[in-house]
């Protein structure tokens, strides 16, 4: 074999293996992104159209689980990380679980994790700055304290993984690892956190979003905001006329027993009344006497699992028959 064909031997040999080492890369972060479980490439550049995926994905999870009002607001921290307390690994830790346990009432989370500062790496996985732990009854966020931290980036990182807790708490979780990293930092943005995960920045080696990305969900967040909040009043509006009306029918039947035993003990009206004031009285009887007035409380609670019309004409008719007995109640009082 002469020095020529050896030399063409060696570099097809190192094009194959190029080529396998290439491949193998690719499969392992995937390189898909139709189905549920598609895998997603994570790069530098900035991918809006998988990043309004991410979005769509998270939203209708969050709809899905009745949590879509986390959107409407912003979260913001009362208590501060000082560049100082980053350098110190007990400072940090104590400051990010009181942050921790602010954020979790907005999430309608129980307070039962807790932050695990280190400075070793081995601690986690490779390449990350977090991560989120559970064996059992116990969680846990384990935040990797490097020399550079700044209170963005630490504040981010504690956030991120709170979306985990979040994810796997109501369920939410893809089984994918990719799919679910980019997923949790949507999450985190449409819960509250956009502007901490927009500030911070974080300069990783595999970043799951850059900035663009997250200006990007930023901006379909906004924009979601103002049919959310349409849909977030309708369903309020229907809770209150729902308290409303079982407010006004306890009131109701203790008036109709307090009408019935007035009415037992007097027999007749206490006061003159004109021609129409006593046709209307005697329609009340006649409503008492064979149990009107009760059913028409009955139909009313019926329509407690109704919308908020239903709701409505419903509080209206029991409003009705409250006056009725009302006016009953007048004209029998000595």
């Amino acid at each position: 074999m002469d020095e020529n064909t050896l030399a063409y031997l060696v570099v097809i040999v190192i094009f194959i293996l190029f080529s396998v080492i290439r491949n193998t890369r690719q499969s392992s972060g995937g390189s898909g992104r139709g189905g549920k479980n598609a895998r997603i490439v994570y790069s530098r550049e900035p991918d809006l159209e998988r990043t309004r995926g991410l979005f769509g994905m998270a939203e209708q999870k969050l709809e899905k689980a009745g949590l879509t009002d986390l959107m409407l607001q912003d979260f913001h921290f009362r208590t501060q990380l000082s560049p100082a307390q980053c350098k110190d690994l007990q400072q940090a830790q104590a400051q990010l679980q009181s942050m921790l346990m602010e954020m979790l009432p907005h999430l309608h989370l129980l307070p039962d994790i807790r932050v695990i500062m280190t400075r070793d790496p081995s601690e986690l996985i490779h390449g990350a700055l977090g991560q989120y732990e559970h064996s059992g009854s116990t969680k846990t966020i384990r935040i990797l304290l490097v020399p550079d931290a700044t209170p963005a980036l630490l504040a981010a990182t504690l956030c991120h993984e709170c979306s985990h807790y979040f994810l796997y708490s109501y369920i939410l979780s893809e089984r994918d690892s990719d799919m679910n990293e980019g997923l949790t930092e949507v999450m985190a943005c449409l819960v509250g956190f956009s502007e901490i995960m927009i500030q911070s920045n974080p300069n990783r080696d595999l970043p799951y979003l850059n900035r663009p990305e997250f200006e990007e969900v930023r901006r379909c967040l906004l924009a979601a905001r103002p049919a959310l909040q349409q849909k977030y009043d309708q369903k309020q509006n229907l809770l209150n006329a729902r308290t409303q009306l079982k407010k006004n029918l306890a009131g109701g039947r203790a008036m109709l027993e307090q009408t019935r035993a007035m009415i037992a003990v007097s027999r007749s009206p206490k006061k003159k009344l004109s021609r129409g004031e006593l046709a209307r009285l005697q329609q009340t009887l006649l409503a008492l006497e064979n149990g009107s007035c009760a059913e028409r409380l009955n139909q009313a609670e019926k329509a407690l699992s109704g919308d908020l019309a239903a709701v409505r004409g419903a509080d209206d008719s029991v409003l009705a028959v409250c006056g009725e007995l009302y006016r009953m109640m007048l004209a029998f009082q000595s």
